[in-house]
């Protein structure tokens, strides 16, 4: 020990003497100067906050939520062939009702037999449902749709066939977007 130690141990001592309980060795130790400060230690630039890092990692994981959900919902709204076949039904109705039922639209013959062009073309919305779910080929990409239609030339009456139509519609979000189409006139044939 030093000789300042050993003093201060002699003077603690003899303060203690009064207490003859105590043997030398039991004595506290002299307290000194000395005291440890912790002062927190500011970050580097080189690694971010901690806060920081929690904060982009929720932001992150939110993200990936918000992303996860619109997923998810485009999976279950994407329409299926039943839904096809009302929207082609009701495509190919309103069009089989603007080319058809004007003037110079049906043959004579067919004008002279049809009185209510556009019931009659309404009576058959199902039928042209069906005729156009069959000549669909559906790829389905989970999230979209696309549904390519090839339809038309068959012979209706002797002397007139369906017009040739194509297209190509988009499926998603229950909804249905059609992104290009082609119809050929109707061309009567001879017999």
């Amino acid at each position: 020990m030093s000789a300042r130690a050993t003093t201060a141990r002699s003077r603690l001592l003899r303060r203690s003497s009064a207490r003859a309980d105590l043997t030398p060795h039991q004595l506290p130790l002299p307290v000194t100067d000395s005291v440890r400060v912790q002062r927190p230690v500011p970050p580097s630039p080189a690694t971010p906050h901690p806060s920081t890092l929690g904060a982009v990692g929720i932001r992150s994981l939110f993200g990936l939520a918000v992303a996860a959900s619109l997923g998810l919902g485009l999976v279950a709204t994407n329409p299926g062939e039943e839904e096809f076949e009302r929207f082609a039904a009701d495509q190919i109705t309103r069009a089989a009702e603007l080319e058809l039922c004007h003037e110079g639209g049906l043959p004579m013959l067919a004008r002279l037999i049809v009185h209510d062009c556009p019931r009659l073309i309404a009576a058959q919305h199902d039928l042209l449902g069906r005729l156009a779910l069959a000549a669909t080929r559906r790829r389905n990409f989970g999230l979209l749709s696309l549904y390519r239609t090839d339809l038309g030339g068959q012979q209706l009456l002797p002397d007139w066939s369906i017009p040739r139509y194509s297209a190509i519609t988009l499926a998603g979000a229950g909804r249905f977007f059609i992104l290009r189409s082609n119809q050929a006139a109707a061309e009567p044939t001879v017999r």
